[in-house]
């Protein structure tokens, strides 16, 4: 397969060598240590080195191997330290956050320790090891810095210090509203069908939030990173900084959005969607599996479901006519080893994106990772969303009201529950969704639209698409005309004023003149 996978990139590199007139770029790539948030920058790296450009991508070294995920891909891997957590230190974290059904549960205790939990991932996560390796190395050797949004007023705000071009990317839009609008938050799992009650949440977390991060800047060296504070202004993505949206409107939430936001869909990479042969072990199970007639069931790689989930799945399964593929993960080998092989494949690993290509594959039952619920769709397969943490709780919320899937929560998950969501998925009208917003991701441009808009910003800029009141560093009181508002509320007094003062010496000339 890596053979396979080189040899592909060379031809398409020839190619594009011979076809593509664009100067060669610097280009450098920045992302957290974490698969799901690296396979976006990782496919666009790709791309760029098909297109003949040199393309460094750098992370922490840890469990995630990203090292030599990029150096088969083309690129060259620049370290920027090592993760001092571990991965079983990490997937703690993850287990005891998904515990609490993230801010979906709505319970004020199980929020405030969510919060206190996020707030002990962030340090953890390297972020800050990451910027205090790039403040102290020159950027002026890379035409423009490809990031992620983990990394947001990170290395954003040391790139636009240095005057380098710089893009974020993200898989959800979560910038300023213009005008302000509130579109529900990041991770509070809730749609934009906003009633009272919703919006008023809203603005109570948004006020946690940055109780939360006042706390932590007197705690630990976050301050010196922040834009605010060492670079004195702060850097407005879509505004300022070209924001590269790789999902759709349809799966997210039509609103306005700022001149330097684009929707490309789904960031996928183009070796892995040209390669369809699947391990010969999984090629020979499916060999006489009928079309639709298989569902795919993946938990993601922190994230394992207990062992009464997992039986319940099986027990909910058992009363359909479908066959399972299924990524285990971490779950009891002991009910591994009970299942019917015939009906079941269970793998610790599966190409993920190749499968999901095949024909048999029907549904799929997804933890609600954003990598997940745009490759399932990007094929037109509804989705069942069993959310554990975080945004997985939005991407179900949105996978809901796009009518292309379901969520089930945790506590949710019996055998009842699971047939007849499976049967709804069958019967009430998921796959003719599903197959609208396949269409809709496919027409989003992906990973060459991407590839396309880092060339343009790194060979021309953007500071043409720059708004006034983001480029002369207009303040509050400038942006909302409240000085204006003030002076001719002023007026006004001041005209009713004179007009009543006027009007009361009329009045008492008229008094005097009838006395005489």
């Amino acid at each position: 397969m890596k053979g396979k996978m080189k040899a592909y990139l060379l031809l398409q590199a020839l190619l594009a060598y011979c076809m593509c007139p664009v100067s060669s770029l610097d280009v450098l790539l920045v992302s957290a240590p974490f698969p799901g948030h690296a396979n976006c920058l990782l496919a666009i790296g790709e791309e760029l080195v098909v297109r003949g450009h040199n393309v460094t991508f750098s992370s922490l070294d840890n469990w995630v191997n990203l090292r030599h995920k990029s150096t088969e891909r083309g690129m060259r891997y620049l370290s920027a330290g090592k993760q001092a957590v571990t991965q079983a230190e990490w997937n703690n974290i993850i287990s005891k956050r998904a515990s609490l059904q993230g801010f979906f549960s709505k319970n004020p205790l199980a929020i405030i320790e969510e919060l206190r939990l996020l707030d002990q991932s962030r340090p953890l996560s390297g972020i800050d090891e990451i910027a205090k390796y790039f403040m102290n190395i020159n950027l002026q050797q890379w035409d423009i810095i490809v990031t992620e949004h983990y990394l947001t007023h990170r290395i954003p705000c040391i790139a636009k210090s240095r005057n380098v071009t710089v893009v974020m990317t993200s898989m959800t839009y979560f910038s300023n509203e213009s005008p302000p609008w509130p579109f529900p938050s990041y991770e509070s799992a809730y749609s934009d069908n906003l009633g009272f009650k919703e919006r008023g949440f809203i603005v109570i977390m948004f006020f946690i939030n940055r109780f939360f991060a006042l706390a932590n800047s007197f705690r630990t060296s976050f301050d010196k990173f922040s834009c605010k504070e060492t670079f004195k202004y702060p850097v407005e993505l879509g505004w300022e900084v070209p924001y590269i949206i790789t999902t759709v409107l349809g799966l997210e939430y039509p609103r306005t959005i700022s001149p330097l936001t684009t929707y490309v869909g789904p960031v996928l990479s183009q070796a892995l969607l040209n390669q369809h042969l699947l391990p010969v072990d999984l090629n020979d199970w499916l060999r006489n599996k009928n079309n639709k007639s298989v569902i795919y069931i993946s938990m993601g790689s922190q994230l394992s479901l207990s062992d009464k989930m997992a039986q319940e799945i099986i027990n909910g399964i058992s009363d359909t006519d479908y066959h399972v593929i299924w990524s285990v993960g971490d779950i009891n080998k002991d009910i591994i080893l009970s299942i019917d092989s015939s009906r079941y494949y269970t793998s610790s690993w599966i190409p993920q994106l190749t499968l999901l290509q095949h024909s048999s594959i029907s549904m799929a039952i997804l933890h609600g990772g954003s990598n997940g619920i745009h490759e399932s769709l990007y094929f037109g397969i509804p989705i069942i969303v069993i959310p554990g943490m975080g945004d997985q709780f939005d991407w179900a919320v949105r996978v809901s009201d796009a009518g292309v899937g379901l969520q089930l929560l945790r506590h949710e998950v019996t055998s009842r529950g699971l047939r007849d969501s499976i049967r709804r998925i069958d019967n009430d009208g998921y796959h003719k969704r599903a197959e609208k917003m396949s269409v809709l991701m496919k027409r989003g441009g992906g990973i060459k639209r991407a590839a396309e808009l880092v060339e343009f910003y790194g060979t021309y800029g953007y500071d043409h698409l720059i708004p006034g009141p983001i480029k002369y560093k207009w303040n509050w009181i400038q942006y909302y005309n409240v000085d204006v508002h003030i002076v001719l509320l002023v007026g006004l007094v001041a005209i009713v004023m004179i007009l009543k003062r006027s009007c009361k010496c009329c009045t008492s000339k008229k008094t005097k003149i009838k006395q005489i």
